[in-house]
C-alpha cells in the first residue's frame, strides 16, 4: 500500500484537522480493510488508531458474535464503561430491554455486507440513563474480502431531541402568546379613548369598537356593524374645519381604500336627522399585502369635539373684544335658536311620551284578562276596569289615588289563603323576574292565573305588570273530561277484552281454513282492539294522574339496564326499518325513582322516536349526571316537529300536520302522559327539534330520594 498523504489525511480527519463526522464509519471501515491489505499496514494502523482514538464520536467494533473487541474513548464518555470494562462483553449491553432484537437484526445485515447508515435509536448509559443516538455500522473484512465483524460509530442526538421539544414547546408558547395578545389587543381597542374601526378593500366594515359606535351615533357596537358604510356615511354631513363640505373622495378612508397614506383630516359630523354635531381628527392607514394592494384599512376617530368647541369659544371671544356687539348679538340669535330647538324637541318629545301612555292605556283597557301597572315604588299607573271586576273592587277612577300595597290588601279579602298570597307576591316582585301560571284560589271557589312581568327601560327596573284571568270555566272542563275519560274508559274496557279475546282465537282457528284476505281482515281487527286497548289504558292512566290516584313506589332504579331493557322491547320494530339505535349510560348510575312510571316514561319517548325516524334513520338515548340532577336525552334524527305548532306538542290529543299523512298510528295522548309521569317524579321535560332534521326530548330528575 502506497504512504498515506496529506489529502487522505484529510479525508479521513475532516478538513478541520478534527476526528471524522460519525456518518464517515463506512469510510473508516474501508481505510482499516486497505490497510490490511497494503504493505506498510503498521504505518496504516497507525494513522487509523489515532483517527479512531482521537475521534469525538463513540466508535465500537465486535466480531460477528457480538462481541466487542474496539472501544473507544468516545465511546467511554457516551455509554460511561471503560474499555477495560466492555471488551469481551456483548455489544447488547449498551441497549436497551426492548431494542434486543435490533443487535440481530444488524449482524444479519452486516454478514451480508449490507451497511445501515443515519439509524436513529437508543442506547443504555451505564447509569441506567437513556442517550438518543444516531448510528452508522459498516462490515468489517479481512485481506481476503471475508466479513468478520461490525464497526459502529454513534454520534448522540440527545441535545438535538431536547432541541426538537424545546422547539415545538417554543412555537405552542408562541402561539398562546399570540391568542393572549389578540385578546390584549381587543381590550385595549375597546377601552382606548379613541374610536377606532376596520374596514375590508371592499368598504365593508370588519371591526368598530365601543367609542366608534357611540361617535357614529348607533347604541351597539352590533347595531354598527349590521349597517352598510355608505349608509352610515349618508347619516351625516361632513364639514371640514372652515365649515365647508367636504367630498367623500377626500375622506382619509376612501384615500386609503386606494392605497395612498393620507394626513389627519379634522371633521365635523353633522347628524343629518337631528343637527347634532361632533367634531373628530380621523387618521386612516392601509395595510397591504406583499404585491402592495390593500388587505383592509385602519381607520381612528380622535373625539375632539370639547376641545374644538372650546377652541372656537375663545376664537369667538377674541372676535368679541373686535366686534363686540355683533358678537354678543350673534351669540343671542345663536342661543335663542338653540334653545328654541331644545323646547320644540322636548314638547315633541312629551307629546309623544302623552300620546305612547295614552295608547298603552287603551291596550291595557282592551286586554280580555285583568291587569295592573305600577312602577317600582308600587305606585299604580294604570288597571282597567276587567281587573276591578275580578275582585270587585268598583271603577278603576276610584283606585287610581291608591297605592299598590293598599289594593293588594283589598284583592286578599276575596282570596282563600291571603297570607300565602302575600308572602309569594312580595317574593315575585323581589326577584323581577317573569313568573307565569300563579294559581290563586277565591273565597267564592274561583280559579285564577296570575302572570308577573318586569317593567325594565335601558335596563333598569322601572316597574310591574300583573295580569290575572279568571280559569274556572276551563278547570272545570278539563275535570268534565278527566271523569268523561275515565267513566268511558272503564265502560269500554271489559267488552273490548273479550273482542280482542274473541279475535285472536278465532284468527287462530281459522288461520288454515280462511282464505288470506279472510285471515288478514282477522289479523287487522285484533290489531286494531290492540291498538284501542292500549289507548284506553293511556287514558286511565291520564285519569288517575289528573285525579290524583297515583301513589309512587320508592325504589332505586339502575339506570343503564332500565334503559337496555326499554331498547331491547323495540328490537323488532327498529330492526324492520334498519335504524340504528346507541344507549350511552355509565355503569352503577342510579336514580330514586318509582321503576314502573320512569319504564312508562322511557318507552313513549323511545316508541315516537322510532315511530317518527325513516327508515336508516338513528336514535340515541344518553344519560348524564348533572350537579344534583340525573338528565336523560332522546335524540332522533326524525321529522322533526314544525316551529308553529311546538307549543302545543305536550297537549291532549294532539300530533303534528307533518306527520299525519306519514305515520296513521298515534292517538296524540303521548307526549302528555308523558309529561303529567314527568311531574310526579319532581322531574322536568324540555325539547328542541328542527322540522326535517330530528328531535331531542331531554328529562332531568332530581337525585334526592322521592
Amino acid at each position: 500500500m502506497p504512504p498515506l498523504n496529506e489529502a487522505a489525511l484529510r479525508q479521513a480527519q475532516g478538513e478541520s484537522g478534527r476526528t471524522a463526522p460519525l456518518h464517515n464509519a463506512e469510510k473508516l471501515s474501508s481505510f482499516a480493510q486497505a490497510a490490511q491489505a497494503g504493505a506498510d499496514t503498521s504505518e496504516a494502523m497507525a494513522w487509523l488508531s489515532a483517527i479512531v482514538r482521537d475521534s469525538d464520536d463513540a466508535i465500537i467494533g465486535n466480531n460477528l458474535d457480538g462481541i466487542i473487541v474496539a472501544w473507544n474513548p468516545a465511546a467511554e464518555r457516551m455509554y460511561g464503561w471503560k474499555e477495560s470494562e466492555a471488551a469481551g462483553k456483548h455489544v447488547t449491553m449498551i441497549m436497551p430491554p426492548e431494542q434486543m432484537h435490533d443487535c440481530e437484526e444488524v449482524m444479519t445485515r452486516i454478514r451480508a455486507g449490507m451497511p445501515i447508515k443515519h439509524r436513529e435509536t437508543v442506547r443504555m448509559h451505564r447509569s441506567g440513563e437513556r442517550i438518543h443516538v444516531s448510528i452508522s455500522v459498516s462490515p468489517v473484512k479481512d485481506r481476503t474480502g471475508a466479513i468478520i465483524g461490525a464497526s459502529t460509530v454513534a454520534l448522540g442526538i440527545t441535545q438535538e431531541k431536547r432541541l426538537r421539544a424545546l422547539l415545538v414547546e417554543t412555537e405552542r408558547k408562541a402561539s398562546e402568546d399570540l391568542h393572549t395578545s389578540h385578546e390584549q389587543l381587543e381590550v385595549i381597542l375597546q377601552h382606548i379613548t379613541d374610536g377606532v374601526t376596520i374596514q375590508e378593500a371592499s368598504g365593508n366594515i370588519l371591526y368598530a369598537n365601543e367609542k366608534a359606535a357611540r361617535l357614529c351615533g348607533f347604541s351597539s357596537v352590533q347595531e354598527f356593524l349590521s349597517v352598510p358604510a355608505n349608509d352610515v356615511v349618508a347619516r351625516f354631513e361632513l364639514m371640514d374645519e372652515r365649515g365647508e363640505k367636504i367630498s367623500l373622495t377626500k375622506l382619509p378612508g376612501r384615500q386609503a381604500l386606494q392605497g395612498l397614506n393620507p394626513p389627519g383630516m379634522l371633521i365635523r359630523f353633522c347628524v343629518i336627522d337631528t343637527g347634532e354635531e361632533r367634531v373628530s381628527n380621523v387618521r386612516a392607514s392601509p395595510v397591504l399585502d406583499e404585491h402592495g394592494k390593500v388587505i383592509f384599512v385602519i381607520n381612528v376617530f380622535q373625539d375632539v369635539t370639547e376641545a374644538t368647541f372650546a377652541e372656537e369659544k375663545v376664537r369667538k371671544l377674541n372676535e368679541e373684544l373686535e366686534q363686540r356687539v355683533a358678537m354678543r348679538t350673534s351669540e343671542l340669535y345663536i342661543a335663542n335658536r338653540k334653545l328654541r330647538a331644545e323646547i320644540i324637541e322636548r314638547q315633541r318629545i312629551e307629546e309623544q311620551d302623552r300620546a305612547n301612555l295614552k295608547r298603552l292605556s287603551h291596550i291595557i283597557d282592551s286586554m280580555p284578562m285583568g291587569a295592573i301597572v305600577t312602577d317600582e315604588q308600587l305606585k299604580v299607573l294604570h288597571l282597567n276596569e276587567h281587573f276591578c271586576r275580578l275582585f270587585k273592587l268598583g271603577a278603576p277612577h276610584t283606585l287610581m289615588q291608591k297605592s299598590g300595597q293598599e289594593i293588594m290588601e283589598l284583592v286578599k279579602e276575596h282570596l282563600l289563603q291571603p297570607e300565602t298570597y302575600e308572602q309569594g307576591l312580595f317574593e315575585i316582585l323581589g326577584k323581577q323576574q317573569p313568573v307565569l301560571g300563579s294559581e290563586l284560589r277565591m273565597r267564592d271557589g274561583r280559579v285564577i292565573l296570575c302572570d308577573y312581568m318586569p317593567i325594565f327601560v335601558l335596563d333598569m327596573h322601572r316597574g310591574h305588570i300583573l295580569l290575572y284571568r279568571d280559569v274556572t270555566q276551563e278547570r272545570r272542563t278539563d275535570a268534565a273530561k278527566s271523569e268523561f275519560m275515565s267513566l268511558a274508559s272503564h265502560q269500554l274496557r271489559t267488552p273490548l277484552t273479550a273482542i280482542r279475546w274473541s279475535l285472536s282465537k278465532l284468527s287462530k282457528s281459522m288461520k288454515h281454513k280462511a282464505t288470506d284476505l279472510e285471515y288478514n281482515i282477522l289479523l287487522e281487527g285484533h290489531h286494531e282492539a290492540v291498538r284501542m286497548a292500549e289507548t284506553i289504558d293511556t287514558m286511565l292512566a291520564i285519569s288517575q294522574i289528573e285525579s290524583g290516584k297515583v301513589r309512587l313506589r320508592k325504589a332505586t332504579v339502575a339506570l343503564k339496564p332500565c334503559l337496555t331493557t326499554t331498547l331491547d322491547q323495540f328490537k323488532d320494530e327498529y330492526s324492520s326499518r334498519h335504524q340504528v339505535i346507541t344507549v350511552d349510560c355509565a355503569e352503577g348510575m342510579e336514580i330514586p325513582a318509582d321503576p314502573k312510571v320512569l319504564k312508562e316514561i322511557l318507552t313513549n319517548l323511545l316508541s315516537n322516536a322510532v315511530k317518527y325516524t325513516p327508515a336508516h334513520g338513528t336514535i340515541s338515548m344518553t344519560a348524564r349526571k348533572e350537579g344534583a340532577h340525573i338528565s336523560i336525552a332522546v335524540t332522533d334524527t326524525g321529522y322533526g316537529i314544525p316551529a308553529h305548532q311546538q307549543h302545543q306538542i305536550f297537549d291532549k290529543f294532539f300530533r303534528c300536520d307533518n306527520i299525519l299523512h306519514k305515520e296513521t298510528d298515534g292517538t296524540g295522548l303521548g307526549l302528555y302522559l308523558v309529561s303529567l309521569l314527568v311531574q310526579l317524579l319532581s322531574g322536568t321535560i324540555s325539547f328542541t327539534s328542527r322540522e326535517g332534521e330530528g328531535t331531542t326530548f331531554l328529562v332531568s330528575f332530581p337525585l334526592s330520594p322521592l
